[in-house]
């Protein structure tokens, strides 16, 4: 459990990065590039985002189940690991080629044909990043210290050369600056690191003597990928469909307001997306290893730390978004507020169901049941998006996310419990967690108004430590836990 904690914590410095670091750097271009701009970006960034998720094909999430399996056996991982590049390299070369073709046939994509190019190198960082095999083998700290540093060698860029408005161009590039780093950084470091040699052994393969036996197992890997892939589809689908429709629909300014609040959704949704891929390679051994008692023990774990951690602040910045929306992007978002508020809410079920689907589903081997769960809510948000953003712009789009991860966190969980029941947390430790939150939003009432930054941090001083305080009176088992490891660590 140890373990899984610091891998936890090392898995969500390293998405914090990814997203938070840009999220730190977000008030200086909003102001700069304005409502219009950043939704100029953010409408292009979602649009390329499809055709990146067709160049991973799935293989992101497979591939680490797969590569967890073969972690003591050094030649078996190679070997499985080139086989999923070249897997990847085929699907990101029809992805690029896609992509090219659309920017240069669909007239909402030609006038910022440019920007779409330069984003399109995304594609080619996430296929030879291979983050899946640092993964399973469990190389977090590598991971977040890479992201970390290129992160902020890429930092003089953004205020170098993003002055005006009109450099959308040089915001995309900073964007991309740092995860290019990061990935010339990991291709270095797979023979030193994790002493693989991945690249070399995918070259010999296809130009060798075997390599018709070579592709027919990476042929085998291309079918078994394929409800990874499909789960990725849907997943996308009604993350990012609201930002594309009110791009078409609405304009880039309205998505330029939406997008500090899916800043916001992100940031929150870090930790339970740290927490499942941090625990995937070890359920994954236990469920193999026939261990159910310890697989669904861990299961209780990161149920009871999704509702500890992640619900209280979800509700705390759902309480606080407008400051918060002044903080980020200035004064010209305050349009963004409400939309904020509501992406806030769909944090909550987004914690359960990533737990359920990505941490318990994949590991048991059900991967359709929880396919099924994202593609009935790819199906909800699709639909109501298309009912309620003409009328009600970005809060209408706010909406439909929440009710869509709704529907998913229930039939995810409910295919869950249908499996395992063992996993499930006791119902008094839900119940807790919303006392806590509650006493701690009305200590904040009495506390004095002032600016956004003052406003927020005070009330953010008072109300984490009333939440910790009443969920230790309540003996809130996670808490206790919690406390006992500190006084022991504090101890030795």
């Amino acid at each position: 459990m140890r373990g899984i904690g610091q891998n936890t914590l090392w898995g969500l410095m390293e998405k914090c990065i990814l997203i938070l670091f840009p999220l730190l750097t977000y008030p200086y271009a909003a102001r700069v590039l304005g409502p219009a701009g950043i939704g100029r970006y953010s409408f292009a960034a979602s649009l390329t985002s499809y055709f990146a998720l067709l160049a991973g094909f799935g293989i992101p999430l497979y591939a680490t189940r797969a590569c967890a399996a073969y972690a003591g056996d050094r030649g078996k991982l190679t070997d499985t690991a080139s086989e999923l590049l070249t897997l990847n390299v085929i699907s990101a070369l029809a992805a690029e080629l896609l992509l090219l073709c659309a920017v240069y046939a669909a007239p909402a994509m030609a006038e910022n044909r440019a920007l779409f190019l330069l984003l399109s190198t995304t594609i080619a960082l996430e296929c030879f990043g291979m983050n899946w095999l640092f993964q399973a083998e469990e190389a977090f700290s590598f991971l977040a210290c890479t992201g970390t540093l290129t992160s902020l060698a890429a930092v003089p860029f953004l205020f170098l050369f993003v002055r005006t408005e009109k450099d959308v161009l040089p915001y995309a590039a900073f964007s991309l600056l740092g995860p290019a780093m990061a990935c010339l950084v990991k291709l270095l470091a797979l023979h030193r690191r994790l002493r693989l040699s991945v690249l070399p052994a995918a070259v010999s393969h296809v130009l060798g003597a075997d390599r018709r036996g070579f592709f027919l197992r990476v042929a085998s890997h291309a079918r078994r990928v394929r409800p990874f892939f499909l789960m990725s589809c849907a997943v996308k689908l009604y993350e990012s469909m609201d930002v594309i429709l009110l791009g078409f629909l609405r304009g880039a300014n309205e998505v330029g307001l939406y997008d500090v609040g899916v800043k916001m959704k992100f940031g929150l949704s870090l930790f339970s997306g740290a927490l499942w891929t941090a625990a995937l390679p070890r359920a994954l051994r236990k469920w193999e290893a026939s261990d159910r008692e310890g697989f669904f023990r861990l299961g209780r774990l990161s149920y009871r730390t999704v509702l500890a951690v992640q619900y209280p602040a979800a509700l705390f910045l759902c309480a606080f978004a407008s400051p918060c929306v002044h903080i980020l992007a200035g004064d010209a978002y305050e349009g963004g507020s409400l939309s904020a508020r509501i992406l806030c809410l769909s944090v909550l079920p987004v914690g359960l169901s990533n737990v359920a689907g990505g941490q318990l589903l994949i590991p048991m081997g059900r991967e359709r049941s929880l396919l099924h769960a994202e593609l009935v809510g790819a199906t909800v948000n699709f639909t109501f998006n298309l009912l309620v953003i003409p009328r009600f712009g970005a809060s209408g789009a706010a909406a439909t996310t929440l009710l869509s991860e709704l529907v998913v966190m229930v039939w995810a969980i409910s295919a869950y419990a249908r499996e395992g029941r063992d996993g499930l947390p006791p119902l008094r430790s839900a119940c807790r967690v919303p006392f806590g939150t509650a006493a701690g939003l009305a200590a904040c009432m009495f506390l004095p108004a002032g600016g956004p930054l003052f406003k927020l941090f005070t009330r953010a001083a008072v109300f984490f430590p009333v939440y910790a305080a009443v969920m230790l009176l309540l003996r809130d088992e996670w808490f206790l836990q919690a406390l006992h490891r500190l006084r022991k660590e504090h101890t030795v």
